[in-house]
């Protein structure tokens, strides 16, 4: 369960208010109820946080088991990137770049290197790659397995062991952004938008 921080909120207002964002900034913030992501300039937010899309709504197809993992890897990205650079810098593009060539189980050992998963749910995450991978190389489903069974056979616990391994990575990404200076944050988000205000009325 996430513990609600009102300097998130704040942020998150912040951001959806102010017409101008530094191009170079990614952010990923989680509150209780709602997630709110920026990428190169594009907001986009929901209110189902604790869901994150397709979790509860999955399907045994392989577009709904595949968009899943994509979004797995994104939640654990973003968790090294928070780590390392918290959220505002100019050399987050460096790091997308380290990242976008960084295979998954690397990315997992690092987590677990940092203590910010234990070895549980790495082991976790581990055993549900292979559901990725068996979607990805085999014919249909049922070639698919996960833990030493027909995913067929066992998809309703596969999707419990996927909103765990969510609600855990969201548990451990919230820890890291409550370390952050929320104040400062968005007093800089706010000083850029003030001064590129300014720069558009001197030109009129």
């Amino acid at each position: 369960m996430l513990e609600e921080n009102p300097k998130t909120i704040d942020l998150m207002k912040v951001l959806l208010e102010v017409r101008y964002i530094p191009s170079y900034l990614r952010f990923f913030v989680i509150s209780k109820r709602k997630y709110l992501r920026l990428y190169n300039g594009r907001i986009s937010e929901s209110w189902q946080a604790q869901e994150f899309g397709i979790v509860r709504g999955m399907k045994l197809e392989r577009g709904d088991i595949l968009d899943f993992f994509a979004k797995l890897e994104f939640l654990i990205s973003e968790l090294i990137r928070i780590k390392l650079l918290g959220f505002y810098s100019k050399k987050t593009h460096l790091l997308d770049a380290l990242l976008d060539s960084t295979d998954f189980y690397s990315k997992i050992r690092v987590l677990r290197k940092w203590k910010l998963i234990n070895g549980k749910l790495e082991g976790k995450i581990i055993a549900a790659k292979e559901v990725r991978n068996g979607f990805a190389h085999n014919w249909d489903k049922y070639e698919v397995v996960y833990k030493e069974k027909l995913i067929t056979h066992n998809f309703a616990e596969f999707k419990k062991d996927m909103e765990e391994i969510f609600d855990e990575l969201l548990v451990c990404y919230n820890k890291e952004q409550k370390k952050l200076d929320m104040d400062k944050i968005i007093k800089k988000i706010k000083d850029f938008d003030k001064k590129q205000s300014d720069k558009k009325t001197e030109r009129k």
